[in-house]
């Protein structure tokens, strides 16, 4: 069987570029796991974790199949020879078609990352506009004289207070 070191080499290279996008999915799998137990992420936040962690699962297939598909596929295209014509044309539609799937799951994966900070910034935005409310509300609350209150002259239950008795040098 004829070996052509350039299709191995680039195959090789995608085996390990979906191998590290593999490990990748199942860290990112763990930390996603650990903040549904912590409670710390919302469930909206977990479901785009979610979503993001399984297009980028099937980036890490396409990856390992591409790797594994580009030099098999050269060199047993190379070791029909000529009548390979008709195998050549199928072969070339299933690396397009890995290919495409790749460009939209990137296509997606960016679409879903600019909604998802786009919504963040607004969140962030909205709490950041009421908190400056309640802090105008208390600036002014402090700015306003505080009146005294003065208690009951008379509370039930209790004669009037002679001042002058109390203040009295007789005794």
């Amino acid at each position: 069987m004829p070996f052509d070191p350039v299709p191995t080499a680039f195959g090789l290279c995608l085996v390990v570029g979906g191998t590290v996008a593999a490990v990748g999915y199942r860290r990112g799998r763990a930390a996603l796991e650990q903040g549904d137990a912590d409670g710390s992420l919302e469930e909206w936040e977990l479901n785009f974790h979610r979503a993001k962690l399984g297009r980028r699962r099937k980036v890490a297939g396409l990856l390992l199949f591409l790797g594994v598909a580009i030099p098999v596929g050269d060199a047993a295209i190379l070791a029909v020879g000529a009548g390979a014509r008709h195998w050549f044309l199928a072969y070339l539609g299933v690396l397009l078609a890995a290919v495409n799937g790749l460009i939209l799951l990137a296509v997606l994966d960016w679409w879903a990352t600019v909604s998802h900070t786009r919504d963040r910034i607004a969140d962030v935005r909205a709490k950041r506009t009421a908190l400056e409310y309640e802090l105008r509300r208390l600036k002014e609350e402090i700015a306003r004289p505080v009146e005294p209150v003065d208690p009951e002259p008379n509370p039930p239950g209790r004669l009037p207070r002679n001042r002058l008795r109390d203040y009295s040098f007789d005794d």
